[in-house]
């Protein structure tokens, strides 16, 4: 955990939820709905991952692959009593190390989605560029701002500011992404081109960040893509119908709420709680378990 004042505050805020039987009472409630609970990183610190699964072992969750996922949706597997299912966004290089080697120790399934421009071209993600030109003072434009505009002008800056700060890898390569591709706990599967904001772009835009990046990662791994996450949780139903078309069979959003046998009727907007990636392991626990979103 990093001692910053936000994590201070919240590591508070969740061991009050803890104490005062808060998480105890989620935990009740998810066995007896036999509710799934579908968790989400991005480039977590090994200590936040492994101690977030540790936690969840000794709690006695089930771990689901995406896999068993679409089984539990066409009845041909039982929604088991405190089930887990874990992914991660974006394909950072540090998940390697970080969340791989854990993945496989303790034999828990894990699907990581990946934004495939980083990958290919060993670059930083587009935000990172953003954010090094403000603190450079080369832009003023922030990220929240970028995530309003239309996709072409998002790029349009992003290209202004690329050639001004440095370069610096922040995606798995190509020979780690094939490696981790060849576990049997890890699940691969796309989180489009560029990570743009899909609504943002147009129908020629969208086809192509969902249907190339499921392209680019079978062709880099030599194997099927059939999951898809929407980057920055935003979607309508134009989107997902362009996921569907695609061939991918699930896809998850980021609303904060349970999984559910009913849910899972809508397989290509599936909910997430995101666990933070330096977040202590009290506000981790109760963001796994949906006390913090309540």
């Amino acid at each position: 955990m990093q001692y910053t004042l936000r994590n201070i505050l919240a590591a508070c805020k969740a061991n009050m939820y803890i104490r005062f039987g808060y998480v105890n009472r989620a935990q009740k409630l998810i066995k007896q709905n036999k509710y799934i609970l579908s968790i989400y990183f991005h480039d977590p610190s090994e200590e936040v991952f492994r101690n977030s699964v540790s936690w969840l072992i000794k709690e006695n969750y089930t771990f689901l692959s995406l896999d068993d996922l679409l089984l539990i949706k066409n009845n041909k597997k039982e929604v088991p009593v405190n089930g887990v299912v874990i992914t991660v966004d974006d394909g950072w290089r540090d998940n390697y190390k970080n969340i791989v080697p854990i993945a496989n120790a303790y034999k828990v399934p894990v699907a990581i989605f990946i934004t495939t421009q980083p990958v290919l071209k060993g670059d930083r993600f587009w935000w990172s560029y953003i954010k090094m030109a403000i603190k450079n003072k080369f832009n003023t434009i922030s990220v929240a701002n970028l995530k309003r505009m239309s996709n072409k002008e998002r790029l349009r800056l992003v290209d202004d500011v690329r050639h001004k700060v440095t370069t610096q890898r922040e995606a798995m390569t190509i020979q780690e992404l094939q490696e981790i591709s060849n576990s049997k706990f890890i699940t691969i599967g796309s989180h489009t081109v560029t990570h743009p904001i899909l609504p943002n772009c147009t129908n020629d835009e969208l086809r192509f960040e969902i249907i190339e990046s499921k392209k680019i990662i079978e062709q880099i791994i030599s194997k099927p893509i059939n999951s898809f996450s929407f980057p920055n949780g935003d979607y309508g139903s134009r989107e997902i119908e362009y996921v569907k078309q695609a061939g991918y069979e699930i896809s998850f959003g980021i609303e904060p709420k349970y999984l559910t046998k009913s849910s899972l009727e809508g397989i290509f907007n599936l909910p997430r709680f995101e666990v933070l990636d330096n977040a202590s392991l009290a506000e981790s626990i109760c963001r796994m378990t949906g006390v913090w979103f309540k």
